[in-house]
């Protein structure tokens, strides 16, 4: 049965406009199963038609949440640190299922996210110009809420802030 396409409602016409339409949403950028779905049905195409597209993409490798949840959490991780918390609410925003959340964050250690929360920890304190013990504790504070609102564990973010020193 690989690469016959189920018959689409109303013929072949909405089958090839669904499928163009994908190909150009997925050009832009990767998106889950979720997002291309509901991307279609927001177009107006019949829930089965939407069926044959997204089960023909899967048969191309155009559409694999584990994938695209692993290249979320490493273009995510590059650039403005974030932590698992963070990055697992932001999937599932993105319709990933429960279980490849949890398998592509099982891959990201522990010691890549204590790291991730130190490096941002020294940028962020490295920031005030008061030195005094008052603006120091304050600081500080600031630090731990920033983690805590960028998805590190509470415990990661008292440890790392715990270790900053003036």
């Amino acid at each position: 049965m690989r690469g016959r396409r189920p018959p689409a409602a109303g013929g072949d016409a909405p089958y090839r406009q669904g499928l163009d339409r994908a190909f150009r949403l997925l050009a832009v950028r990767a998106r889950s199963e979720s997002e291309l779905r509901s991307r279609l049905a927001g177009a107006g195409f019949a829930p089965e038609v939407v069926d044959a597209i997204v089960s023909r993409l899967r048969e191309l490798g155009y559409v694999d949440d584990l994938a695209f949840a692993a290249a979320y959490v490493r273009s995510r991780s590059l650039g403005r640190r974030v932590g698992r918390r963070l990055l697992r609410h932001e999937l599932v925003q993105k319709g990933v299922s429960a279980a490849v959340i949890e398998q592509t964050l099982a891959a990201r250690s522990d010691q890549a996210e204590r790291t991730d929360a130190a490096q941002l920890a020294q940028n962020l304190a490295r920031r005030g110009i008061d030195d005094s013990p008052e603006a120091w504790a304050k600081r500080k504070r600031r630090i731990y809420a920033t983690l805590v609102r960028r998805g590190f564990a509470p415990e990661t973010a008292a440890a790392v802030v715990g270790e900053l020193r003036r």
